[in-house]
């Protein structure tokens, strides 16, 4: 009895990026709502960005806006990291880790404390599911469903090592009535003009939001493109809340780069997605949202890129056109389904994690 009343204690420990440190949080409100007690181990760069959501931290850098040339090196700082991190699981003496497969040396650390570990997929099943049959088939025999797919310029070697990559801070997009966010990886300055020129082409008002450290805006966009879309639209350097602009009730459409995390904050408020998915399983999240019904893609050519007038149809399909009503009705039923069958899954969790920690 006194074992099932007293609450389990679990170390969150998620991936560097501010976009794996989301999904552990939310996971992580979650679970302290039930029979858990959650430790949450991380570096000060991103405990700080959420620190208004937990009472004590254990701090290891982060890898916003780091140049893809770094990365390496902040992934080796971390690998250094393992004796500290024994230090803190023989402290804390957690009965489990959640942990993300970017430190596969933590579960190995908590076993040889006792400590039994669980891997928190922040991707999607179906991306999941597609890259693991083609690790085990190849393109033979092909995916059962075969509306997902990657096409040419998306194709990797999925046999060899995944080494993780920076995941960029979000960008984001505000068009008058409708508002759009989009997370862009690193694009070159030319797609970032094609993007500035889709915008004008949609002649629909805006904020865009370009992480200074990525690209200098005035470098980067069509000459004269702020002047021109200075009475319609905005474009920031700073980071923009991108929750808080999809929850407003005049917002039409998310512009994304289809990163899991967002796709399900896109549908917990009700906003169709237009997908620019640049790597990863974001090609695959993508063709889902436009399997589903609730979103369109951003056509590119044969070579991956994509025009600004590719850009700017899409947006007007989603903002004016008549599939963008059925694509916000298909939204808002899905969201629907996906809070009604949420608390129903939290308990199943709970049931296999605490199975787990009951040892």
């Amino acid at each position: 009895m006194e074992k099932e009343q007293s609450k389990f204690t679990i170390l969150m420990f998620p991936w560097l990026a501010y976009s794996h440190v989301l999904p552990f949080l939310e996971l992580s409100k979650r679970l302290s709502k039930r029979n858990f007690h959650i430790y949450f181990c991380s570096s000060s760069a991103n405990l700080n960005s959420i620190k208004n959501n937990v009472q004590k931290t254990y701090q290891f850098h982060t890898t916003k806006n780091i140049p893809q040339n770094l990365f390496p090196i902040l992934l080796k700082a971390f690998q250094m990291s393992t004796s500290s991190f024994s230090e803190i699981l023989s402290n804390l003496k957690p009965d489990l880790l959640v942990y993300f497969f970017s430190q596969p040396w933590a579960p190995k650390l908590a076993s040889s404390q006792g400590i039994p570990s669980v891997y928190f997929a922040t991707s999607g099943a179906t991306a999941f599911s597609f890259y693991y049959h083609m690790y085990i088939y190849g393109s033979s025999p092909a995916f059962p469903y075969q509306e997902i797919c990657l096409l040419d310029h998306e194709k990797v070697d999925v046999g060899a090592p995944i080494e993780p990559m920076v995941k960029e801070a979000e960008e984001d997009f505000a068009f008058g009535n409708f508002r759009l966010s989009s997370g862009i990886t690193f694009l070159s300055n030319e797609q970032i003009l094609e993007i500035a020129k889709g915008l004008q082409l949609c002649e629909t008002n805006f904020i865009w939001v370009v992480k200074s450290s990525t690209v200098r805006i005035e470098e980067a966009l069509l000459e004269g493109f702020l002047g021109r879309v200075k009475e319609r639209g905005l474009v920031l350097k700073q980071w923009a809340p991108q929750a808080k602009i999809l929850s407003h009730s005049s917002v039409g459409g998310f512009v994304s780069h289809c990163g899991w995390s967002s796709i399900l904050e896109s549908i917990n408020y009700g906003v169709p997605i237009i997908a620019l998915p640049m790597k990863f399983d974001q090609p695959i999240s993508a063709q889902l949202v436009v399997e589903v019904g609730v979103g369109v893609e951003v056509e590119r050519g044969e070579n991956g890129q994509f025009c600004g007038e590719e850009v700017a149809k899409a947006i007007n399909m989603v903002l004016m056109g008549k599939n963008g009503k059925d694509m916000r009705l298909r939204i808002r039923d899905l969201r629907k389904k996906m809070k009604e069958e949420g608390e129903k899954r939290v308990s199943e969790v709970v049931k296999e994690l605490s199975l787990l920690c009951d040892k």
